[in-house]
């Protein structure tokens, strides 16, 4: 959380005698994701701003999206809970993760809704950042420069998608 990075950030600071923190960078994956996203978007002339869409946003398109599809309820449910999987299945081509039908149809119309709506979901910041990553290495030159070094608190949290964008 972000909370848990101020507190990690203090805490460090606090270690380095003399050190005020002011260099010091600590940031969860999404808030990180974020900064890459907009220092680009920033970047470019004409740029299209983004917006976050929030956790009742995401339930909010789905319900819709379910009910414009004819859908039965419990469609809203397991897609939100399998939607992190299949963004990540979608960028990162998982061979053996196999959605429903169903699932499929309401995640192209919910991706649809969200691109029109100029909106980006949390996971899609992660998503968004690997793509931008791998199309432009010019990009992850740029932060491999900025960051000589990089430590990742509880590393066996993270996900493929966490971890592929660090290697990149």
């Amino acid at each position: 959380t972000n909370k848990a990075a101020r507190e990690m950030k203090d805490r460090i600071a606090s270690l380095i005698p003399g050190h005020d923190g002011a260099r010091l960078r600590v940031m969860t994956f999404h808030g990180f994701c974020l900064e890459v996203l907009r220092g680009q978007e920033n970047m470019k002339e004409g740029h299209q701003s983004f917006s976050i869409f929030s956790e009742a946003d995401v339930y909010a398109l789905t319900t819709q999206v379910v009910n414009d599809l004819g859908l039965g309820k419990r469609a809203i449910s397991r897609f939100v809970q399998d939607l992190p999987r299949m963004k990540r299945a979608a960028i990162l081509e998982y061979p053996g993760e196999v959605f429903s039908k169903e699932l499929l149809q309401i995640f192209e119309e919910y991706q649809k809704r969200i691109s029109t709506l100029g909106m980006l979901d949390l996971d899609d910041l992660e998503i968004e950042a690997y793509r931008l990553c791998s199309q432009g290495p010019e990009v992850c030159h740029e932060y491999a420069s900025r960051f000589i070094k990089i430590f990742v608190d509880e590393y066996q949290d993270t996900s493929p998608l966490q971890a592929a964008l660090l290697k990149q």
